[in-house]
């Protein structure tokens, strides 16, 4: 059965047609080709030069291949360029380091229980590889915050969910940069490495809960010392979640 998508009405085209594309790839596989570009300006009411462009964005971003002589086809999502893509969103905007940390609380929290259930030997090899490598790296900034990331990909892995350990990549991927930056003004916490300890303690005896509640002290013990020493320096941060939501209010009350 050929693909149909309604004509666009109103809007400015090239961006109309775009979501339109969008809309239809969620739903399709990696390989799917595309109706033609005739057949999206019949079904779309639109002219080739904005059936093209559209197109053109989608193949510049990886969703899409267009091969000459063939068709246009859904492309196989490629995780590292959209963690770069991320990871530079973040580099730019500092308020994103906060909501990304919001972020990981969901992802990992459940990732750290899931790890404790199906973890295999090889994971906690890794794992443990990790934490003996920040235990001798307290001084050493880089060499931490390398094998954080390794420690924290590690225990995703073993919670043996392709879509979940994807988000946890792209999330680390997402605050490589920022970590590394802090890390260079503030010391590294100490509390920080005994959670890592108790995680993967925990994911050793197989103790979903208590890995899960170690997950979440982790956080909000690293986002409560960062937001401190960084006072402590004097470096402006940024506001996150319902604090940025009352900082918000605030000025609109005052206004």
């Amino acid at each position: 059965m050929a693909l149909q998508i309604d004509p666009i009405e109103r809007g400015s085209l090239v961006d109309e047609v775009l979501q339109r594309l969008e809309a239809l790839i969620v739903g399709l596989t990696p390989g799917t080709r595309l109706p033609t570009e005739q057949e999206l300006c019949t079904q779309l009411g639109v002219s080739r030069t904005s059936v093209r462009a559209a197109v053109q964005r989608l193949a510049e971003r990886g969703v899409v291949s267009v091969e000459v002589g063939r068709g246009t086809f859904v492309r196989q999502p490629d995780t590292q360029r959209l963690s770069e893509q991320l990871g530079l969103l973040v580099r730019l905007d500092r308020e994103s380091y906060w909501q990304v940390t919001e972020a990981r609380r969901i992802v990992e929290v459940q990732v750290a229980g899931l790890a404790a259930a199906r973890r295999k030997a090889s994971h906690l090899e890794a794992m443990r590889a990790a934490v003996e490598t920040m235990d001798g790296a307290m001084g050493d900034p880089a060499r931490f915050a390398a094998a954080d990331e390794a420690f924290h990909l590690a225990v995703a892995s073993a919670a043996d969910n392709e879509v979940l350990a994807m988000f946890s990549q792209q999330l680390q991927a997402m605050i490589r940069t920022a970590r590394n930056e802090i890390f260079t003004v503030i010391e590294i916490s100490p509390k920080a490495q005994e959670f890592h300890h108790e995680i993967h303690d925990a994911i050793r005896r197989k103790a979903p809960g208590e890995a899960m509640a170690g997950a979440a002290r982790h956080l909000d013990e690293m986002e409560t010392y960062i937001r401190r020493m960084l006072a402590q320096t004097g470096r402006p941060e940024p506001l996150a979640g319902k604090d940025r939501e009352d900082a918000d209010e605030g000025a609109h009350a005052s206004r």
